[in-house]
């Protein structure tokens, strides 16, 4: 887990980290969401930790999904034109229901995406040799 001081931020560095994982087979799953927290013995707790953990795993394979406050935050930010699209989808977030998440897509997560997949599948062809 990271804290960012912007969800804007936060949605910045997630789409340079897909980009380059620094490994070619690895994607990742990332959940961006915005609000308070606790702060207790170097660590954060509460129920936005708990909501943006929800909206990460409903993610099914690689990729970002935010909420909506964050998608609304970048927006505002950047602008709608910076060439970050935000994809609404409905999820349903174990104890929160039903919810918006928004999946976070450039053209290069796109290639980004792709290539890992077809590089995690030559791995697992090969059976994890490098």
């Amino acid at each position: 887990m990271v804290a960012f001081r912007t969800a804007s931020d936060a949605v910045s560095f997630a789409i340079e980290f897909e980009e380059n994982t620094g490994v070619d087979y690895i994607g990742i799953r990332v959940g961006i969401n915005s609000g308070d927290v606790e702060v207790r013995e170097n660590d954060i707790h509460g129920l936005n930790v708990n909501f943006t953990s929800r909206i990460q795993h409903a993610l099914l394979g690689a990729g970002i999904l935010t909420a909506n406050s964050v998608q609304r935050d970048y927006n505002k930010r950047f602008g709608e034109n910076s060439g970050v699209k935000f994809i609404p989808r409905e999820v349903d977030l174990k104890s929160f229901g039903k919810e918006t998440v928004f999946f976070v897509a450039t053209p290069e997560l796109l290639r980004a995406r792709k290539s890992h997949f077809e590089a995690s599948s030559s791995f697992l062809k090969t059976g994890g040799a490098v």
